[in-house]
């Protein structure tokens, strides 16, 4: 069970360059009062970064501000979709 409760609930993920984008989305995210978490980047995803950012899907509309900020770099934003992930886009 992770930390809000929700037991087997996937996450959606964000996915960036590196790890120094990955610290400074997580201080934005909890600063705004986002729920977040940094876990290892999905089998199913590549990264060279090696971590990503797990939040709800109920906060989209949050994160998708929070990633507009040019300083968080390049990101990537997924969806669990069966035993994988999806791309999604943010716009709109």
């Amino acid at each position: 069970m992770n930390s809000e409760g929700t037991g087997d609930e996937r996450h959606w993920v964000v996915l960036f360059d590196s790890i120094h984008f990955v610290l400074a989305a997580e201080r934005v995210f909890r600063e705004r009062g986002v729920w977040c978490d940094l876990v290892p980047v999905p089998r199913d995803l590549s990264s060279d970064c090696g971590m990503v950012i797990e939040f709800r899907r109920q906060d989209l509309a949050a994160v998708r501000t929070i990633l507009e900020d040019p300083r968080l770099g390049q990101q990537r934003v997924y969806q669990p979709v069966g035993d994988g992930h999806q791309e999604v886009g943010l716009s709109g």
